[in-house]
């Protein structure tokens, strides 16, 4: 018998290989899943007093989300530069001139120099005002 099962192994190919082991992690999860589920509604039940109450199994709520694939490693500095290299920065369509100072300013703001010079311009005349 021993032979026989030495014999079959070495017939089976290695993506039937991998077929089997995928098809015991599967069976392995839905049992996990049907246990978990088994252990949620035995405490919903107790907590809500239903024992028989309709559970839904986490297999049905999460289809075969748990099983997706993962990356292995860290996407390394130079991929993501890579992949962001063709994205660049766009030009700017709302810088204008300010009618006042003629300094760049965003369109629908304030100009940063003119407001200053405002702001020092009160200040001085709050100061000149105290001390009159």
């Amino acid at each position: 018998m021993a032979h026989l099962a030495i014999s079959l192994r070495s017939v089976i190919s290695p993506a039937t290989n991998y077929r089997l082991s995928f098809q015991a992690i599967n069976s392995t999860a839905n049992t996990v899943q049907k246990s978990f589920s088994n252990l949620l509604g035995n405490i919903y039940g107790t907590i809500v007093g239903q024992s028989t109450r309709k559970v839904f199994n986490l297999g049905e709520i999460l289809g075969q989300w748990i099983l997706k694939a993962v990356p292995k490693k860290k996407t390394t500095h130079s991929k993501k530069r890579m992949r962001s290299a063709g994205k660049g920065l766009k030009n700017r369509t709302d810088i204008v001139r300010c009618s006042g100072c003629g300094k760049a300013k965003l369109l629908g703001h304030l100009c940063l120099y003119c407001y200053k010079d405002i702001r020092r311009k009160l200040r001085l005349g709050n100061l000149k005002g105290s001390l009159a």
